[in-house]
C-alpha cells in the first residue's frame, strides 16, 4: 500500500519500525529496501546496514520471513558474526 501511494505521488516513503507483521506483510520484494539498525560491539556506536548487504542473508530467508528472523534474534546475530 505504501509503495502504491509513493508511486502515484511521485515521492519517496520512508518508514521505521520494529513491528515483525509489517516486515513480514512487506514480502521479499523490499529486502532492498531494508536497512537495519545495530550496535557496533567493537565501539558502541549505532551503524546502519542494508538488509542486502548481510552475507547470510539468502540462508536466512530460507528459514523465514524478515520480520520472524528479526524477531528471533537472526539477523542481529548475522550481523554480530560479520563484525
Amino acid at each position: 500500500m505504501l509503495t502504491k501511494i509513493g508511486e502515484a505521488r511521485g515521492v519517496d516513503v520512508l518508514v521505521t519500525t520494529h513491528n515483525p507483521a509489517f516486515l513480514d506483510a512487506a514480502g521479499p520484494e523490499m529486502v532492498p529496501f531494508i536497512t537495519v539498525s545495530h550496535r557496533d560491539a567493537r565501539t558502541g556506536h549505532s551503524r546502519l546496514t542494508l538488509l542486502e548487504d548481510i552475507a547470510q542473508l539468502p540462508k536466512l530467508l530460507a528459514s523465514g520471513p524478515v520480520g520472524t528472523l528479526s524477531s528471533a534474534g537472526r539477523i542481529e546475530k548475522a550481523l554480530a558474526f560479520e563484525e
